[in-house]
């Protein structure tokens, strides 16, 4: 069936995160211009699929961009090299192109806070965080910790914890303030006016926030004929919509009214997985993730795509 083959290439993709490089090479800040197209789609139902492997003669992956929340000009990713396994934190500057390393060994989407604090995870499935010029690393929790992310003022983190079944706020040294009824494991994001957070439901299809005082959980869509799973999500800045991603495409959700529109069509040989919102709500920064078939091989890449906020002019960063 094609849903068990979508299926499977997101789990395939997002595999790719843990295998990261680091290069000391100074990018320019637009390699090239793309546009989606159906004739870029795979035909998956009448292919038999011998292996699922890396594209050919690429062994780096660009992963889980976030914007920095005080600079919409800067960003972090996770990127490594397939070959070694190896996985590293990597800021950005959009302008420049010019890239520092902060840390190796990530695992897990990173989150960037107003006062410069970046959570992230460890190999160790443990939550830390770190300046984004890489001092102070510092330890957060010690029974396990996932997808973290920071209040929109900094001084709280949120993380799923699966050994208690709950959302865990500590604040910014993992001290316990509060824990939230266990809505869902990949927390996206902590939405900008502080009352909640956004998550995947636990359907995979569909979005769904939760309130951060008394716990209650909304679901904004009803993907009931959208039978794929959601990717990553995440808020505009006024707190009004939710910017998410499958494979079918990047959509926009108003938490009021619950309308849902699309704003950038995509297919199985080319579409997005984790997505942020520029603090100035202008751009969105996606991860990419193009496939090809040749001689029954399903060759996969990851990179970086710069969008404007309503899905038009995407350019290609790595």
């Amino acid at each position: 069936m094609i849903d068990e083959i979508v299926l499977m290439k997101i789990k395939f993709s997002i595999l790719l995160i843990c295998l990261f490089f680091f290069t000391c090479k100074k990018d320019p800040p637009i390699l090239s211009l793309t546009n989606n197209n159906t004739d870029d789609c795979l035909n998956l139902q009448s292919t038999t699929i011998a292996a699922y492997l890396n594209w050919p003669d690429i062994d780096t992956t660009y992963n889980v961009p976030r914007f920095n929340p005080s600079n919409s000009n800067e960003i972090v990713y996770v990127q490594g090299i397939i070959s070694s396994g190896k996985s590293y934190l990597v800021k950005r500057n959009l302008i420049t192109g010019q890239e520092t390393q902060i840390i190796s060994d990530v695992w897990q989407r990173p989150d960037w806070s107003v006062k410069d604090w970046i959570v992230f995870n460890h190999a160790d499935n443990q939550v830390w965080k770190i300046k984004s010029n890489g001092d102070s690393l510092t330890s957060i929790t010690t029974t396990g910790g996932l997808n973290a992310v920071w209040s929109s003022d900094g001084s709280k983190i949120a993380y799923a914890q699966e050994v208690s079944a709950t959302i865990q706020i500590t604040d910014v040294n993992g001290n316990y303030l509060d824990s939230l009824p266990f809505f869902a494991v990949y927390l996206s994001r902590w939405s900008c006016d502080g009352n909640y957070i956004c998550a995947t439901a636990h359907d995979h299809i569909n979005a769904v926030y939760q309130n951060v005082s008394t716990g209650q959980e909304v679901q904004p869509t009803n993907n009931t004929n959208n039978n794929t799973q959601i990717t990553w999500m995440d808020w505009t800045p006024d707190t009004k919509f939710i910017i998410w991603a499958n494979p079918t495409g990047i959509y926009k959700t108003n938490i009021s009214t619950k309308e849902t529109i699309k704003l950038k069509k995509s297919c199985n040989g080319s579409y997005y997985i984790s997505i942020s919102v520029s603090p100035d709500g202008n751009k969105i920064i996606a991860q990419r993730v193009d496939q090809k078939i040749e001689n029954q091989n399903l060759y996969t890449k990851s990179g970086l795509s710069l969008i404007n906020i309503d899905g038009t002019n995407e350019v290609i960063i790595k």
